[in-house]
Parts: structure tokens; C-alpha cells; sequence
């Protein structure tokens, strides 16, 4: 057994691979202190490290007014949303529809009053012609001597005359009446107006646009940042600090030697 023994003691290989075995194992206590090391590193700089984050974060979006962009969206959902202008439109048009009645009824009957004035007009007008050429025909019967057919003719012509002049007349009362109806046709307007706001208010009380109004719009950042020059576009890059002008490091070393 001794021998043995000493025959593995003074076997070289065995010796190397008890070395390399015990190289491993340090190797291997080495790597878990190192891990465990690193561990504690990581925890340590996790709170700075989502600290730095939600700084530059933050400090981004201020930039870029990721708060305002966000803010103008969801204003502009809310009025897509917001069925109010809706619900006012329906109630214009209920109060609405009794004037729009009333002032179709005026149209038709502005328009009858107009078209029986022209044809009382032109009745008129085709009398007056008529009585003149039965006038001449009795002025020349009364030239031949014929008093009886120039009598009759000049009755006839004068009766047609008469016609003519009562038709002329109606036509321009027709006229006036017509006239008159067109000019209530803007008041019957004016009222349908009136009666539509005030029918959409109690709805509507911030006069908010209906949404097949708002589609033309688009969400764009609050006008301040336009009027004063601080609006950047969010993919442009943050501006570098610009370089000290020529002129100033002069006024700068003047400065220095006085």
C-alpha cells in the first residue's frame, strides 16, 4: 500500500492535475468574490443611475415641450369627443324649422304674386294694343261717314282700354305685394337665427366646434412658443453653445489692458 502510495505521489501528472485542480477552485472563489462585487456595484449605482436618467429625461422633454405637445393632443381628442356641438346642431334645427317653413311659404308666395303680375302685365299690354288698332279702325270708318260701325269700334276700343288701364293696376298691386313679402323674408331669417342660438346655448354654452369642423386642424404647440422664437422641432438636435465672437474677445482684451 505504501508503495502505492508513493508510486502517486511521485506520478507527475497527478501532481499537475491536483495543481490545476486547485487552480480552478481559486480561480473559481475568485469569480464569486468578483460577481458578488459587482452585484453590490449595481445596486449601489441603480438610484443614481435612474436618477441621471429622469434628469436628462425630464430636461428632454422640456425641450422638445413634450408636456404641451401632450396637453394639445388630448385637448383637441376631447373635442373630437365631446357630442355637445352635436346635440346643439339638433336643437338649431328643431327651433329652426318652423322659420324655415314660414319662409319657404313667403318664397312660394312671393314668387305667385310675381308671375300673376307679369301676366296681368302682359294681358295689359295686349289690350292697350288691341284697343289701339280697333281706335283706327273707327277713326277711319268715322272718315268714310260710317257713324254706326265708328261708334261701335271706338266703344269697343274704349271698353279694351278701360280693361287694359285695370289690369295695369292689378299687376302693380301684385308687384307691391310681392315686394312686401321679399322684404319680411329677411326679418323671418334674422328670427331663425336668433331662435337658433338661442336654442343651441343651454347645449353648447362654450360655442365648442363640432368634429367634421375640427378635421381641417392640426395639433401644434401653444402659440407663445412660436410668437417668441422657443419652439424646436422634437427631432432636432440640442443647439451647441455657440463660439465667443472675434468682436468680443477684443472689447474683452481692451477691457484687460485698461
Amino acid at each position: 500500500m505504501r508503495a502505492l502510495l508513493a508510486l502517486a505521489a511521485a506520478n507527475p501528472a497527478l501532481e499537475l492535475y491536483r495543481k490545476w485542480t486547485h487552480q480552478y477552485m481559486q480561480d473559481a472563489e475568485d469569480a464569486e468574490k468578483a460577481a458578488a462585487m459587482y452585484a453590490k456595484m449595481t445596486a449601489e449605482a441603480i438610484p443614481h443611475v435612474r436618477q441621471e436618467a429622469e434628469t436628462l429625461g425630464n430636461a428632454e422633454m422640456d425641450r422638445i415641450h413634450v408636456k404641451q405637445w401632450a396637453s394639445a393632443a388630448w385637448a383637441f381628442e376631447r373635442k373630437l369627443e365631446d357630442n355637445r356641438p352635436a346635440k346643439a346642431g339638433a336643437a338649431a334645427a328643431k327651433a329652426m324649422a318652423p322659420y324655415k317653413k314660414a319662409e319657404a311659404d313667403y318664397a312660394a308666395s312671393q314668387a305667385a304674386y310675381d308671375t300673376t303680375s307679369q301676366l296681368l302685365m302682359l294681358r295689359a299690354n295686349g289690350d292697350t294694343a288691341l284697343s289701339k288698332r280697333i281706335m283706327a279702325h273707327a277713326n277711319q270708318y268715322a272718315l268714310e261717314g260710317k257713324t254706326t260701325e265708328a261708334d261701335d269700334f271706338k266703344l269697343q276700343a274704349e271698353t279694351l282700354n278701360k280693361q287694359s288701364l285695370g289690369f295695369a293696376n292689378l299687376a302693380k298691386s301684385y308687384t307691391i305685394m310681392a315686394k312686401k313679402i321679399a322684404g319680411a323674408i329677411p326679418t323671418i331669417q334674422k328670427n331663425a337665427g336668433k331662435a337658433a342660438v338661442f336654442a343651441m346655448y343651454p347645449e353648447n354654452p362654450t360655442g365648442e366646434l363640432p368634429a367634421k369642423d375640427l378635421f381641417p386642424f392640426t395639433v401644434v404647440p401653444p402659440l407663445s412658443f412660436l410668437q417668441n422664437g422657443a419652439y424646436t422641432s422634437p427631432t432636432a438636435s440640442p443647439k451647441e453653445p455657440e463660439p465667443p465672437r472675434e468682436e468680443a474677445k477684443y472689447h474683452g482684451r481692451a477691457r484687460l489692458r485698461h
